[in-house]
């Protein structure tokens, strides 16, 4: 099917091109759809969305911020990040408006808390791997098993052994918010 259909016959779709970006009224409906779904709120049109206790925890002048913005990242996967983080989520429209930043600082988290617990300090060498490896990673390749330890070496200043698992627990830990599987691979990116 994926092969068949002239909209996957590219390797990179640019949701924030001209020709694929969503319009103010595709974003706020989407963004309706997931708190409703995801967050369980309902919207007013007067007040915004309202949680169950009727407190309002989006205002109306943050959901029309929220479906101006047309993060680099491309709004659907920027705004999965955010109904789905607890963390993005209560940065509200700040969020939407600078990922990138919101997501640096959470790296860094990563990073620091690496220094005192193996698991932190896997993933973030994990995250390094990836960047360096033309944003890709398999799991399953060897060389993961011998670089990442390098790079924790580097980084941390400590000699650890790897096990396969042990990135392959890595990567599901952080699919999600960093990681995303790359269609009909093994791999994520």
């Amino acid at each position: 099917m994926f092969e068949s259909h002239r909209l996957f016959q590219f390797d990179f779709i640019d949701l924030s091109s001209t020709k694929y970006i969503l319009s103010r009224e595709e974003k706020k409906h989407m963004l309706i759809n997931y708190m409703k779904r995801v967050r369980r709120s309902d919207y007013t049109a007067n007040k915004g969305f309202l949680d169950n206790n009727v407190d309002t925890i989006l205002t109306q002048y943050e959901v029309r911020e929220i479906a101006n913005e047309n993060p680099v990242k491309g709004f659907p996967l920027v705004f999965y990040q955010f109904v789905n983080n607890d963390k993005y989520y209560r940065l509200g429209s700040k969020f939407v408006d600078r990922p990138t930043e919101a997501m640096l600082e959470e790296m860094n988290v990563i990073r620091r808390k690496g220094e005192e617990h193996r698991k932190y300090m896997i993933q973030y060498a994990v995250m390094v791997y990836t960047a360096i490896n033309e944003n890709c990673i398999n799991p399953e390749d060897k060389t993961c098993v011998t670089e990442i330890p390098k790079i924790i070496d580097a980084i941390y200043g400590k000699t650890i052994k790897l096990k396969k698992c042990h990135i392959s627990d890595a990567v599901n830990q952080l699919k999600g918010s960093y990681f995303i599987n790359i269609p009909n691979q093994r791999s994520y990116r």
